[in-house]
């Protein structure tokens, strides 16, 4: 009796060490969280070449989520893996750029429908999901 105990101790400690370390490297969250509202983010790096351009205003949508447009022509705009955000709460591309809401933006990327699936959208809140979803590449087009 005591070797299985020492031997499920020992299984025991090595599985919360390798949760614990687990938990050490787990992904961002797909999305930023600002004092005004969530910035969709996604968890993978492109390797799509989108040539569309989006051009549109940010705002804030009213479920809280980062949008371009306004109203029914509101779009939900994922930002690329790498986006973070700088002490103003302004959204920094990988490349450096600086937006925020109420810029006037063209981003290059691509649109698709939302996919209940995708790891980036699980965690973002449903509410915020539009018919089309933008996948911004991180090129910002003046």
């Amino acid at each position: 009796m005591g070797r299985i105990l020492r031997s499920t101790g020992v299984t025991l400690v090595a599985l919360a060490a390798t949760v614990a370390l687990g938990s050490c490297f787990a992904p961002n969250p797909p999305f930023l969280q600002t004092s005004s509202g969530v910035v969709a983010v996604s968890v993978y790096d492109s390797d799509i070449a989108e040539e569309a351009l989006f051009h549109g205003v940010l705002s804030w949508g009213p479920d809280g989520c980062l949008m371009a447009g306004v109203g029914d022509e509101a779009t939900l705009i994922v930002f690329p893996k790498g986006t973070t955000l700088d002490q103003n709460d302004e959204i920094v591309l990988p490349d450096g750029v600086h937006i925020r809401p109420g810029d006037e933006v063209g981003l290059g990327g691509g649109s698709r429908p939302p996919n209940p699936d995708s790891k980036t959208l699980g965690a973002i809140p449903a509410e915020c999901l539009t018919d089309e979803i933008f996948y911004a590449s991180g090129e910002v087009a003046e």
